[in-house]
Parts: C-alpha cells; structure tokens; sequence
C-alpha cells in the first residue's frame, strides 16, 4: 500500500515536470512566431532589394524556419542519439535561441539594415527549430505508456503558447520588439527549468561513425519506407499553407480592426488543444 502510493506520488511529479516543461517551451516559441510579422511592419522593414529585385523582409523572415529545418533537426537530433544527452543539449540551445532571440529585437528596435536583421533571425532559428523534437524525445523517454500520456501532456503546449500571445498582447507588445524580449525571457524560464530534468543518455554510441552519421544524413533513409514517406510528404503539403498563415494573417486581422491580433489568433488554437486530448483516444483505435 505504501508502495503504490510511492509509485502514484512519483508519477504525478513526473507527469508535472513534462507538463511544465511542454508549457513554457510552448510559451517561448509562441512569443516570438506569432507576432513577429506585426513587430516587423510596426517597425517599418516592408521590402529589401537582393540582386535587383524587391523582396519582403518578412518573407525572408519566416522562410528561415523553413532552411533551419533542413539543417538544424538533423544535426542536433544525431548529436542527442550520439554525443550528448538530450538535456543538456537542449539547456545549451535555449540559452542560445534566447541570446539570438535577444540580438534579433534589439536589432529590429534599434533599426539595423534589414539584411542584418533577417541573418539574426535566421541565426535564432537554428538554434530553436531542433528544440522541440528533442524536448519531445525527452518527454518520449519518461512515458510508459505514450500512445495514451503524450496527447494530454502535449496540450500544455498549446496552452502555454496561447498565454504567451496574450501576454504579449496584454503588454501592446503586438508590433514591438518587446514581444521578442518577452519571449527571450521565456526562453531563460525554460533554461533554468532544465536543470530540474533527469539526464537521459544518447540513445546510440558514439564510437565509428560515419561522416554521414555525424550530421544525421542517415535519417533520410527512412524515407525509404512508405509509411515514412506518407508522413513526410503529409507534413510538407500541411506546411505549404501554414507558411503563409502566421506572416500574413496579424496584418489582414489589424485591417480588418482587431489590434491584439497575437491574442486573437490563439482562438485558433482551441481545436488543437481539443485536438490533443482526443489523440490517446485515437492512437489506441488506428495505427
């Protein structure tokens, strides 16, 4: 009997300590990706010429997400298999998405050349794309049972997103560099936290590898298998609208007279958290 109520005490703390950490790292991304659009209108970077030709700065802004994503998941996600636990790998790249976070407002709201500021921003984007696959394989690896813990615990997530952008709007920060200094706290949140979270080791060893192994190359073999590619070729079709939502839609919501537009574009984010509680249900029904 004691025992059991050991064994339930434990998991409950657990279960807070992945809830916590989905919460605030869901908080920092949300800080800065949504309003981001808004603070670079607010702070007049329209169009930037590259060879002779017009290109929108906020274009380019969001666009390194999007390059980040072929690089930074396959090199930081072979270096948690191979070199360093996840933990502390992902503690040194929240201080470093804070850091370059911070360079990046400071640069919007003292007006830096347009270019300087889309490379800072390309440069926090390296560092934070990989951060959410491993704080993901972190939370994996403390589940017994995932097909029905994740979905619960990922919608804290969610909400911790939703109350970052309605922080931001809270403060008028909509249009400012303040919603980039309020997210580089958040990440510094995230930070401190980390040390809170038991090490789990790399998942593969280290010794022999191939140059290809190193940078994470041999993950693309998994294409490979069809169920693989489906997913991949899935989340590429799902991306393409996506990618024109966050940058264009605080502008068409602020013409249409709504200023808060980071808090009203949470409302969004309603079905997915519905969306999250339901997974368990779900993944124990299909494959």
């Amino acid at each position: 009997m004691r025992s059991s109520r050991v064994q339930e005490s434990k998991w409950w703390r657990e279960y807070a300590e992945l809830v916590t950490l989905f919460f605030i790292h869901g908080m920092a991304m949300g800080m800065w990706f949504v309003p981001l659009g808004s603070v670079l209108d607010g702070n007049g970077y329209g169009d930037v010429r590259i060879l002779g030709l017009a290109v929108s700065v906020k274009a380019l802004a969001f666009s390194t997400s999007g390059i980040s994503a072929f690089i930074s998941p396959l090199v930081f996600g072979a270096i948690a298999d191979q070199r360093m636990a996840p933990v502390k790998l992902f503690r040194w790249l929240a201080l470093a998405t804070g850091c370059a976070m911070c360079a990046a407002s400071t640069a919007i709201k003292l007006h830096a050349p347009p270019l300087a500021v889309v490379a800072l921003v390309q440069l926090h984007a390296l560092f934070s794309t990989p951060t959410w696959s491993i704080s993901t394989t972190i939370v994996f690896s403390r589940l017994g049972d995932a097909r029905r813990q994740f979905g619960p615990i990922r919608a804290m997530a969610t909400v911790g997103w939703v109350l970052g952008c309605i922080i931001v709007s809270a403060l008028n920060a909509d249009r400012s560099a303040l919603a980039g200094f309020c997210g580089t706290a958040a990440w510094m949140l995230v930070l401190a936290f980390s040390f809170t979270l038991p090490a789990v080791a790399p998942a593969a060893p280290s010794e022999h590898l191939t140059w290809k192994q190193r940078l994470g190359l041999d993950a693309l073999s998994l294409l490979r298998q069809r169920d693989n590619l489906v997913v991949f070729l899935a989340a590429a079709l799902y991306n393409i609208p996506l990618a024109a939502f966050y940058p264009y839609s605080p502008t068409h919501l602020q013409r249409l007279g709504l200023t808060h537009t980071s808090a009203w574009m949470t409302l969004g984010q309603v079905t997915e958290v519905i969306a999250m509680f339901s997974l368990s249900g779900v993944l124990t029904r299909w494959r």
